[in-house]
């Protein structure tokens, strides 16, 4: 009961418990109760500030609420929790602050403020989790720009593609639709990728720019793909 009812006063009867036993904080009960009524409190959050403290709880899923809670306040310091928790050490809280750039309003923010923007690019490139590199692209293809285009392009095929899969194929088909150079041929690349899905997804991006397949099966023959992905590289000299 007064969990359910004052979720302040029991956050404060969990940190008593754990003062006086510090050895109760990893017991099941003990964690079950702090994530619950942590979570309550977060839910009850007005402003940003009242998350920070939060925010270093020991409980991951206190603060992937965190990430997602203070994505809802649209001021600096909302971002400022939403960028720290970017280096979280658990894997799906990054995985959720990334995925809360996804917003509008924090699209817009990386739009205006280059230094945000190179947090997000380097998180792409540097965060060893796939799920998290993801939702990274995810945010950054929603800036439609060039800018955008040069750091997403790379990491779909070339030396700096990304290793996994799914990352590519999320690209790929983030990057459907754009014009850019670097984006027709890095989907031209993306042709020859070893995984049938990445390919297939390219493709659908460069029929939608060229209004044909140009021969090109993404589960056809390898002498076949190597045929038409030739093909594809002589539009890509004349699309130039």
């Amino acid at each position: 009961h007064l969990e359910a009812g004052a979720p302040d006063r029991a956050l404060a009867v969990v940190e008593a418990l754990v003062a006086a036993d510090p050895a109760s904080a990893s017991s099941k009960p003990v964690r079950q109760l702090r994530q619950r009524t942590e979570v309550r409190v977060v839910r009850r959050a007005r402003a940003a500030a009242d998350l920070a403290a939060l925010a270093r709880s020991p409980e991951p899923d206190t603060r992937k609420e965190v990430a997602w809670t203070a994505a809802s306040f649209e001021t600096p310091e909302a971002e400022a929790l939403l960028r720290a928790l970017l280096e979280d050490a658990d894997d799906g809280v990054r995985r959720k602050a990334a995925q809360a750039y996804q917003r509008p309003w924090l699209v817009d923010l990386a739009a205006a403020d280059p230094r945000l923007f190179d947090v997000l690019a380097a998180r792409l490139a540097g965060d060893l989790v796939p799920t998290v590199r993801e939702a990274l692209a995810l945010a950054l293809a929603r800036e439609e720009t060039a800018r955008a285009d040069a750091a997403l392009a790379p990491r779909l095929a070339g030396p700096s593609r990304d290793p996994d899969v799914g990352v590519r194929a999320a690209i790929a088909d983030a990057l459907t639709g754009r014009e850019a150079p670097e984006v027709r041929r890095a989907l031209v690349a993306a042709l020859e990728d070893p995984e049938s899905v990445v390919r297939a997804t390219a493709l659908r991006g460069l029929v939608r720019l060229a209004g044909s397949a140009r021969g090109f099966e993404p589960d056809g023959a390898p002498a076949q793909r190597a045929a038409a992905v030739r093909a594809w590289q002589a539009w890509l000299s004349g699309a130039r």
